[in-house]
C-alpha cells in the first residue's frame, strides 16, 4: 500500500486526490479523497479504462508505472482533472547479495521486471567509509560502486526513488575481496661483522597489506628460488663469498597475492671500510654451468636457528636443500 501526500485546498473547493494505492493480482486500486463528496457525480480516466466505485470512493483497474488523467464531475461545476503516475509496489523489492571484487561492489535489486525509464526509477548508492577515488555508476536495477580498498569492511546503502521521491532503501555490510599488497618499505642491508661475511636484511611492512596473511620472502637478485620466508621482515645471511657483490630482493605475500619486489643496494664481501655499492654484481642469468657444493659458501641464518652449507668437493646442487638450489649467483670468484 502506498499513501500519497496530503493536499490542502479551501474548504469550499470541490477536489479529488489519491489517498493511497492498493495492489492485487488484477492491478492497482486508488482510494480517493474527495472534498464535497455528496456533489460528486462521476469519476473516469481520460483515454484509459478504469472503474469508479462511488460507495467505496475507489478507482480500480489502474496499472503500476502508468500515467493517468482522472476526470471528476461535480454538480453545477466544471470538471476537475487530476494527473497521477501510479507508483510501483515496493514491498516485494529486496536488495540482493552484493557482487564484489577487491575494489568494487555491485548493489542490485530483484525488480528486473520493472523498466527503469518507464517507471521513472533512479538508483543511488554509497559505501562508507570511502576515499577520494569513490564513484558510483547507475545501472538498470542498481549501482556499481568503485574506488574501494581491498580487504576492507564497508557499510553500503542503496536507495530507489520514484518521480524524485525515495520509495525504498536497503543496507548491506560487506568486506571487499583480497587484493595485491603494496611493496615493502625501507629495505636495508647492514653488515654483521668487519669482513662483511654476514649481513642482516630488514624492512618495514607494506603500506597496504590487503590480505589475511603477512609473509616476507627473501631472494638473491636474479634467483627464482626463495632463500627464506619469515613472518617479520628480518633476515641474516652468513658465509658470503669473498670479493663478491650481492643484491637481495624482498617480496611480500598476503596469503593470496604477492607484491612487486623491492631490490636492495649492492653489498660487497670485503672489509667494513669498503662496504657500499660496488661495480661487480653476480646475476644468475649469466651462470650456465651446474653449481657444485665446492662452489657454495652462502648460508641462511634466521633469528632462531642457523643452517650452513659446508663445502664438499663434487657435491651436486641437486643434493642440497631446496633453499640452496638455484643460487648460482652465490658462486665464489676464484
Amino acid at each position: 500500500m502506498v499513501q500519497t501526500s496530503d493536499l490542502e485546498y479551501p474548504a469550499n473547493r470541490r477536489t479529488i486526490s489519491v489517498a493511497r494505492y492498493k495492489y492485487n493480482s488484477e492491478g492497482v486500486t486508488a482510494e480517493l479523497a474527495v472534498m464535497k463528496r455528496a456533489e460528486l457525480q462521476n469519476v473516469s480516466c481520460e483515454n484509459a479504462h478504469c472503474t469508479w466505485d462511488k460507495d467505496q470512493s475507489t478507482l480500480a483497474g489502474l496499472q503500476e508505472c502508468d500515467e493517468y488523467k482522472i476526470v471528476a464531475s461535480f454538480n453545477g461545476c466544471d470538471d476537475f482533472t487530476l494527473s497521477v503516475h501510479v507508483p510501483p509496489e515496493t514491498d516485494k523489492w529486496k536488495l540482493e547479495e552484493p557482487k564484489k571484487s577487491n575494489t568494487s561492489v555491485t548493489l542490485s535489486w530483484n525488480n528486473r521486471e520493472y523498466d527503469k525509464h518507464r517507471c521513472h526509477l533512479r538508483y543511488y548508492c554509497r559505501c562508507l567509509p570511502h576515499g577520494k577515488n569513490f564513484r558510483t555508476t547507475e545501472e538498470q536495477n542498481g549501482c556499481i560502486v568503485t574506488g574501494l580498498s581491498p580487504n576492507k569492511n564497508y557499510s553500503c546503502k542503496s536507495e530507489i526513488s520514484f518521480n524524485g521521491k525515495n520509495v525504498k532503501t536497503g543496507n548491506k555490510q560487506l568486506t571487499t575481496d583480497y587484493g595485491k599488497p603494496t611493496p615493502v618499505r625501507e629495505l636495508q642491508v647492514d653488515p654483521l661483522n668487519q669482513e662483511i661475511s654476514a649481513v642482516k636484511i630488514k624492512c618495514r611492512e607494506p603500506e597496504q597489506i590487503n590480505g589475511p596473511q603477512e609473509e616476507y620472502h627473501l631472494y638473491f637478485l636474479g634467483a627464482e628460488t626463495m632463500i627464506k620466508a619469515n613472518e617479520s621482515c628480518y633476515f641474516e645471511v652468513i658465509n658470503l663469498c669473498h670479493s663478491t657483490t650481492y643484491q637481495f630482493k624482498v617480496i611480500f605475500y598476503n596469503g593470496k597475492y604477492s607484491s612487486d619486489p623491492v631490490i636492495s643496494d649492492p653489498v660487497r664481501r670485503g672489509h667494513y671500510e669498503n662496504y657500499g655499492p660496488q661495480n661487480m654484481t653476480m646475476n644468475v642469468a649469466e651462470q650456465t654451468e651446474p653449481l657444485t657444493g665446492s662452489q657454495m659458501c652462502t648460508s641462511i641464518r634466521s633469528p632462531d636457528k642457523s643452517i650452513e652449507h659446508r663445502e664438499e668437493n663434487e657435491l651436486n646442487v641437486a643434493s642440497l636443500p631446496i633453499f640452496a638450489q638455484g643460487y648460482k649467483q652465490s658462486q665464489c670468484q676464484k
